[in-house]
């Protein structure tokens, strides 16, 4: 099922009413068809997120804000080994690309679900996805929680992030900041294994960096990262991220990327090709959970 036909199952499973969490402040649409995704985002009225509530254009990028899983980026041309065995892996993998579960909603919250049987020729592991949303006045919080199935014979290898995507200008100017320390380099968008020390702890203009993107930023302590960007006067976003468990560096914790018509500063937790390399790699036993929590405040 392509995207757009699953944004198409996704009207047709919910008619034109979306679960929608609403608080003084922010108005969240959620898509449980179409991935299980934030499918808008508006705060007062105006609607922060790139292509919100539009299927997927034919080409070029589809915004909104998808889960990746359980791979981020590329997986080299396209596939993976695991013991002996070759792989399909699409890039940022496949939970975007599958319809979810609509679990519970209400006017604060909402959970969706996605249950991965293992696919001997895709991912050779059974897995429960869950994503728990909640409001809370100018603050969008997510709980994103992968369980693995008891019957793995094998720890199951993941990584995992959300394409967060804004609409871009939101300002004339923006800056941004963030805590990480390590820029890591690439190439046709593989890691090289090199990277350099990099600071943004005071805010940057974005335009200085744009000719980087994507820019891949590691080097954050074992507790939250946080990313924030805004005009310096009317409006910012701050999106902070922290997990039950992280992998060892080379590990992104953002990956930070754009056109001059969006912004997509990308939490992430694990790295490009990680599926080949075993780099950024997090590796869960049968019938563990891995938790991690993100929250979106908008500050206005």
């Amino acid at each position: 099922m392509t995207r757009r036909s699953i944004f198409a199952a996704g009207i047709a499973a919910y008619g034109q009413s979306l679960p929608v969490l609403r608080t003084k402040e922010l108005a969240v649409t959620i898509d449980p068809a179409a991935g299980g995704e934030i499918a808008s985002m508006k705060c007062h009225g105006r609607e922060l997120l790139y292509r919100a509530m539009l299927p997927d254009p034919p080409s070029g990028w589809r915004g909104r804000a998808p889960w990746l899983w359980p791979a981020v980026g590329r997986s080299g041309t396209g596939s993976y080994e695991w013991d002996g065995k070759r792989y399909a892996m699409e890039a940022h993998g496949f939970a975007r690309s599958r319809p979810w579960r609509l679990v519970s909603s209400n006017q604060r919250g909402a959970v969706v679900s996605l249950d991965v049987t293992r696919d001997e020729r895709v991912y050779p592991w059974s897995a429960r996805l869950t994503a728990t949303y909640r409001l809370e006045g100018a603050r969008a919080g997510i709980r994103f929680e992968v369980e693995a199935d008891r019957s793995n014979k094998t720890p199951m290898p993941f990584s995992a992030g959300n394409h967060i995507t804004f609409v871009h200008p939101l300002a004339q100017k923006l800056e941004w900041s963030t805590n990480g320390t390590i820029m890591y380099e690439k190439a046709d968008g593989i890691p090289t294994g090199r990277s350099e020390k990099r600071t943004y702890s005071a805010p940057t203009d974005l335009s200085a960096i744009a000719r980087e993107y994507p820019l891949s930023m590691g080097g954050y302590d074992r507790g939250e990262a946080w990313l924030r960007f805004g005009d310096g006067k009317n409006l910012a976003i701050r999106l902070a991220h922290h997990a039950s468990a992280l992998p060892s560096e080379p590990c992104l914790r953002f990956n930070v990327w754009g056109t001059p018509e969006c912004f997509s500063p990308e939490p992430w937790v694990g790295i490009q090709n990680s599926l080949n390399s075993r780099n950024g790699l997090l590796r869960l036993d049968p019938g563990k959970r891995w938790e991690w929590t993100i929250t979106v405040d908008i500050e206005v």
